[in-house]
């Protein structure tokens, strides 16, 4: 299995791009060097709801965001 892959991270709840990077450093232990506010703001790609009605999809969150993010660091560590 290739972690050159995209992965798709999705959460029960709407997460802001500053919660995400903190959790992301939560995760990982690492300090993400971000330069916020460094574009214009684009609402279709950043602020839109992006809900996934799991009725339609069969798709329902068996672990937060915070413990898939550990997961998935914890395992591209142990496959260096």
């Amino acid at each position: 299995e290739s972690w050159d892959e995209r992965l798709v991270a999705r959460s029960n709840r709407p997460v802001t791009i500053r919660e995400l990077v903190a959790e992301v450093e939560r995760a990982t232990g690492l300090n993400l060097d971000v330069e916020w506010d460094a574009r214009p703001d684009r609402p279709r790609e950043m602020v839109e709801n992006w809900v996934v009605a799991s009725g339609d999809y069969g798709w329902s969150p068996r672990i937060n965001l915070s413990q898939g993010l550990s997961q998935v660091w914890n395992e591209l560590e142990s496959s260096r």
